[in-house]
């Protein structure tokens, strides 16, 4: 049997006030087809992922579900290396998911986010 790591709370974004406070005052905005992403610089000092897969987009439960199992496991396979973020992924698109589409958008988006941080750094320190 293989052990899972876990997902656990202090990974996710949880109440209507933490995805509230990020599509207020977004640091970033990234699209990267199927999703969108929106950060803002976290409170908590791990990155926090908030997803959002709407019925319109993906009908069928079952297709929801699999979308936000692969976003979550990407997320957390590549969250040691994200800066402190709050980060709400949104699916925009119908397109299919493969795990490798989604950890590479995951990558993608990653890196933009990191390239972000180090920005904001550089413009502090002057």
């Amino acid at each position: 049997m293989v052990k899972r790591e876990s997902f656990g709370r202090d990974l996710r974004l949880l109440r209507r006030s933490d995805f509230d406070a990020v599509f207020r005052s977004p640091n970033a905005r990234f699209r990267a087809p199927p999703l969108v992403a929106i950060a803002r610089r976290g409170a908590a000092a791990k990155p926090r992922l908030g997803l959002v897969v709407g019925k319109r987009i993906l009908r069928r439960a079952v297709d929801r579900n699999r979308a936000k199992r692969l976003i979550r496991e990407a997320f957390r396979v590549s969250a040691a290396s994200l800066p402190e973020l709050d980060v709400v992924v949104r699916v925009i698109d119908r397109a299919p998911f493969a795990l490798a589409d989604a950890e590479a958008l995951l990558r993608t988006l990653g890196a933009r986010f990191e390239h972000i941080e180090r920005k904001r750094r550089r413009s502090r320190g002057r």
